[in-house]
């Protein structure tokens, strides 16, 4: 995906998109960390609901922007839900504006940087929840895919515009503790609905496939439901996992590599009743 296609979608997506700096409820933070010899400042924005007590324990929602994204861009859209709903929005900036999976322009250890983003929180930040959730874009949504297999962070994940890839699932055979939610475009041709190799160089599994990858690897029994939205999409949902894992694919069908805001009425509304926030 080009930096410029990005940017284009990016004023779709976030035309409320604010200067942080205008929001008191948010905070940039910085982290340390070595790449490719060269010690490097990694950012972050913690987004704090109103009325925020540190006594309390509040849900935190990860926000991965897709390659050539701004930490930035997500304050302004998402400080209605972050009071509503009370949770707390971490917004960590990609090295060289992508996050590393292998073909991107960045190089940094971004699970090592996520992690460490969870250490400062708890250890420095002093926030007290244990609950974490992540949403990824495009690029960002693969990272959270590898998120997922490599650590046990989140409760629940969604993943926008991106499956899993055939070079990241034949790397990791783990079972999957960790809820998934796919929202993929029927008619998108940057990450192929119906799989195969995308410009960026990555394998993708189409989104079907990719789905049914997550549900085998969670012990979910191969049976699945799919049934017809009332705003005229598809999900794919597999009702019988363990440990109350949800497993759930939502084809958007008039949808390329860009999930409009009011996709199932209100698509960030979607994501939430799925974490159950």
């Amino acid at each position: 995906m080009s930096k410029f296609t990005f940017v284009i979608i990016c004023v779709l997506v976030f035309n409320n998109t604010v200067n942080a700096k205008e929001h008191l409820s948010v905070k940039q933070i910085s982290i340390s960390q070595n790449i490719l010899g060269v010690l490097t400042e990694r950012k972050f924005l913690m987004h704090l609901p109103t009325n925020f007590d540190f006594e309390d324990a509040y849900p935190v929602i990860f926000f991965l922007h897709g390659k050539g994204g701004k930490m930035g861009q997500f304050p302004g859209i998402l400080h209605k839900y972050v009071n509503r709903h009370k949770f707390i929005g971490i917004y960590p900036q990609g090295y060289l504006n992508s996050w590393n999976l292998g073909k991107e322009p960045s190089k940094a250890d971004d699970i090592y940087f996520i992690a460490s983003i969870v250490d400062n929180l708890e250890k420095v930040q002093k926030i007290k929840s244990k609950n974490y959730f992540a949403v990824g874009f495009s690029n960002g949504g693969g990272l959270v895919n590898r998120l997922v297999l490599e650590t046990n962070i989140f409760n629940s994940v969604a993943v926008l515009v991106s499956q899993l890839t055939e070079e990241l699932w034949n790397n990791f055979k783990t079972v999957n503790q960790t809820s998934i939610l796919q929202i993929n475009g029927l008619k998108d041709k940057i990450v192929p609905f119906s799989g195969g190799k995308a410009k960026m160089g990555h394998k993708f599994f189409s989104a079907l496939n990719s789905i049914e990858h997550w549900a085998k690897s969670s012990n979910c029994e191969k049976h699945q439901t799919q049934f017809d939205t009332a705003f005229g999409n598809k999900i794919y949902k597999f009702p019988k996992c363990p440990k109350s894992l949800d497993i759930m694919l939502l084809e958007v069908k008039k949808s390329g590599h860009f999930i409009p805001p009011n996709t199932e009425g209100n698509l960030f509304k979607f994501i939430l009743n799925f974490f159950s926030l």
